[in-house]
């Protein structure tokens, strides 16, 4: 029983990171310029695979609500619970007009 607590909070400290991590890329994919937005987010890429390892898988979108990232990694394997570990986030900047 403590072994599967441990497993547990474990999972929940990754799905946590990755959560903060994924929001972290769209927010300042958001807040770039669209002329820095290819660089943005090759430095948001490089730092998800420094955080969160090279075998995180990261898909990016942009869609009328702004960037999204969706990135999945390998979490602690736990019964009735799915491998990956999946979370994505979108951020949208206000800007005067």
């Amino acid at each position: 029983m403590l072994l599967g607590t441990v497993q547990l909070v474990a999972r929940l400290h990754r799905t946590t990171v990755v959560t903060a991590v994924a929001t972290d890329a769209a927010h300042r994919l958001a807040e770039a310029s669209p002329t820095a937005a290819v660089d943005i987010r090759r430095e948001a890429d490089a730092r998800i695979r420094t955080l969160l390892g090279a075998d995180a898988r990261v898909r990016w979108t942009t869609g009328a609500d702004g960037p999204t990232v969706e990135i999945r990694v390998d979490g602690p394997r736990l019964p009735g619970l799915e491998a990956d570990i999946r979370r994505g986030a979108v951020a949208r900047a206000e800007r005067p007009s």
